[in-house]
């Protein structure tokens, strides 16, 4: 693509590292965020804590009620 500065879209620091031994120059690293909710508490921690990911966690948890999912409307226009 020949790309030599970018703008990286994550959290991962490791992108980062691995990008500039390609040759590539991250300028800016800019995080990307999902809420953080009961069933991906444990897996976005875990990436913070084993992963080094650049994460800020709620520290309120939002429980999303069982079937909720099944109530949007898929066919929205």
């Amino acid at each position: 693509m020949g790309l030599h500065e970018i703008r990286l879209l994550s959290n991962n620091p490791d992108k980062k590292n691995r990008l500039a031994k390609a040759g590539v120059k991250v300028v800016e690293m800019v995080p990307t965020e999902v809420p953080s909710r009961d069933q991906n508490i444990r897996y976005l921690q875990t990436k913070k804590d084993r992963m080094e990911h650049r994460l800020m966690l709620d520290t309120h948890v939002v429980t999303v009620p069982s079937g909720a999912a099944d109530d949007f409307d898929h066919d929205q226009n």
